[in-house]
């Protein structure tokens, strides 16, 4: 009879169909099953797996690199009960659903991906009230003017922070900086 297929595409090779099927069903675990399926090169496969309700963390992380390229599934799956860092390194892919209230929703410490993402995000944290000195320090070295602006811009800086962006090569940045702003 032979050994059982180590693998769904092994099984795929073989020629006893409806047997085999009842190996894999015996022996495979549904994660491994789940996980041979994420790896296919099948267009279809992301579509399949977004529409999941079930979908766990560790298989959209295997399909991440598919995501990134159909920002329609990254849309989708921030409707879905995730992890915060899952969600918040999805509105990198699809950064026109970040709005301040998505923001406000995540934890700070999921939020360096969006250090590094489009500048939408960046002026979003910016803007963030009750972001902390490390962040707001990140956002100070920001290399987009608008990002270091907006952060100049803000009610209640620290001051070393404030000193450093008196100290910016944009006029906008510093001129910004020199204004007290009060909350309002």
């Amino acid at each position: 009879m032979g050994t059982p297929p180590k693998s769904p595409r092994q099984a795929h090779h073989t020629r006893s169909g409806r047997h085999t099927r009842v190996q894999q069903a015996s022996f495979l675990r549904p994660e491994r099953v789940l996980h041979e399926i994420a790896r296919s090169r099948n267009p279809f496969v992301l579509e399949g797996f977004c529409q999941r309700e079930d979908l766990p963390p560790w298989l959209i992380e295997i399909l991440w690199p598919k995501l990134e390229g159909q920002p329609q599934w990254a849309e989708a799956l921030l409707q879905r009960d995730l992890p915060p860092d899952l969600k918040a390194r999805l509105y990198v892919l699809v950064p026109q659903q970040a709005t301040q209230e998505a923001l406000a929703a995540l934890p700070e410490a999921a939020l360096p991906p969006w250090l590094e993402g489009p500048v939408r995000l960046r002026l979003l944290l910016a803007q963030h009230p009750g972001l902390s000195h490390a962040l707001l320090a990140r956002l100070v070295e920001d290399p987009e003017t608008a990002v270091r602006a907006e952060v100049a811009s803000r009610p209640n800086l620290p001051e070393d922070l404030r000193q450093k962006l008196l100290e910016d090569p944009a006029g906008v940045v510093r001129e910004r900086a020199r204004r007290k702003h009060e909350p309002s």
